[in-house]
């Protein structure tokens, strides 16, 4: 193959900017990566498909060749083959890969059943379908209980099988109607621990009235440390819940309390949609800077951003934005406004980070804002869809003034249950692989900590 001397001499340029030593004429030519900077924390070897085509992307930018692609062969080293070949090698990984995985999860999910023996899962009020999912995902059937309501709308609990001596599980989320699904839970507690149940662990992915965690008036009461007492004077001695509101509410908690996040699960959903652009983490408002800084961080760790003008960075530095927000009355945004000139949303994929979308009107007022400042497109993630009202008729009909969607995608989990709303705009990801290994390693013991949980992306290699 012969180049143009000005082509020849711009790829010698841009070899010399990255410190690779390239001939004039590429024709078979094997490129060892493995002593840049950039490279040293990445095994190529275990690295995911996605990382290692981002790579093979950039160097094809850098010295592009007709018919001819870099794929790799092995350790830090790329290979400039036939694009047929390139093909074929990428999809022999792939599938290596997917095997890889499939392997490595049963082989966890083998170890899960021992550890399980001695324990008794139920499926709350609140979450038949999730606590179904976990049960099944640790191999066990879920617990006989009987859920119903005497004729004057009293909660009726039965438990219908043996736990004496046994670790008791109860996934119950406080989904509608709230309160019911907290007085169920509290007496399933009182049941068990009447039945001689060895440890009572309640998992409540959305705990409700969390909002209230402190007096906001003189005469107001503190709502959440009033669920707190009743969980553990009804017998139960271990909370496990997710994106809490307020992360004072754990030191409610006489005893065990473990928080977990929910943003990490959508971290590879935003990174195969969205990673190949400028992305900013915007949070709704200041109480949520440290939710959208731990979200910023976990992107870039796993995001391989690639730009023409510079090296690959597998510790990419996303940008981090707040916005103030001002409430005259609850569910109501008075005032909302980016903190900063706006530069780094100028263009940019906005990723608005939450715990819970209620009604909707923060999310869509932040969301309008951003696209005023010139974000390309808007990303709303939040834990808990508690979807009150219209809320998914005001995300679908918020628009530009051009008719476009203000908000491109509403990612939410299955913590609490979605009963309308999915489709085009709203995707849900689910929490039973998380809550499922939590609760494993409780019951299993020993050294298995939950906070090696808290960045957990949904595969059991992260």
């Amino acid at each position: 193959m012969r180049e143009s001397a000005p082509r020849q001499v711009g790829q010698e340029k841009m070899a010399q900017e990255v410190s690779l030593a390239f001939p004039p004429a590429l024709e078979r030519v094997c490129v060892d990566l493995s002593g840049q900077d950039w490279l040293q924390s990445v095994d190529l070897d275990r690295a995911a498909p996605r990382e290692i085509e981002a790579i093979e992307a950039y160097l094809d930018r850098q010295f592009p060749q007709r018919g001819a692609q870099f794929a790799h062969i092995g350790g830090g080293r790329f290979e400039l083959m036939s694009s047929f070949e390139a093909g074929l090698l990428r999809a022999e990984r792939e599938l290596e890969f997917q095997i890889k995985r499939s392997v490595d999860i049963a082989g966890v999910e083998k170890q899960a059943a021992p550890a399980m023996e001695n324990s008794v899962l139920f499926a709350g009020s609140g979450s038949r379908a999730l606590g179904e999912k976990i049960a099944h995902r640790l191999g066990m059937e879920p617990g006989n209980i009987l859920f119903g309501k005497f004729a004057n709308g009293e909660s009726r609990i039965v438990v219908n099988e043996s736990v004496r001596d046994k670790h008791v599980f109860v996934i119950q989320s406080s989904s509608k109607p709230v309160n019911d699904t907290i007085v169920d839970l509290c007496l399933t507690a009182d049941a068990l621990k009447r039945a001689s149940a060895k440890s009572i662990t309640a998992v409540v992915p959305y705990f409700g009235y969390s909002r209230q965690d402190r007096k906001d008036r003189v005469r107001g009461p503190i709502s959440a440390r009033w669920v707190a007492d009743m969980y553990e004077k009804s017998g139960i001695e271990r909370v496990v819940t997710i994106d809490i509101h307020a992360e004072q509410i754990e030191g409610f908690f006489s005893r065990a309390m473990d928080n977990l996040a929910g943003f990490p699960l959508m971290v590879p959903h935003i990174c195969q949609k969205y990673g190949t652009g400028k992305i900013t983490v915007v949070s709704p408002d200041a109480g949520g800077m440290r939710r959208a800084e731990a979200a910023g961080q976990l992107l870039a760790r796993h995001l391989v951003k690639l730009s023409s003008d510079s090296d690959p960075a597998l510790d990419v530095a996303i940008r981090v934005e707040g916005m103030y927000k001002r409430r005259d009355k609850p569910n109501e945004v008075a005032e909302s406004r980016l903190i900063g000139d706006g530069e780094s949303v100028r263009g940019a994929t906005c990723i608005l980070v939450d715990d819970m979308i209620d009604t909707g009107g923060s999310s869509v007022k932040a969301a309008q804002l951003l696209r005023s400042y010139g974000a390309k497109h808007v990303v709303v993630c939040a834990t808990h869809p508690i979807f009150s009202g219209a809320c998914v008729e005001r995300f679908r009909n918020a628009s530009t003034s051009n008719g476009e969607r203000v908000i491109d995608e509403v990612l939410v989990t299955d913590t609490l249950p979605l009963r309308r709303g999915k489709g085009d705009l709203i995707t849900v990801i689910s929490v039973e692989r998380l809550l499922a290994e939590a609760v494993r390693r409780i019951a299993q013991g020993g050294g298995a900590s939950l906070r090696e949980l808290l960045g957990f992306c949904g595969t059991f290699d992260n």
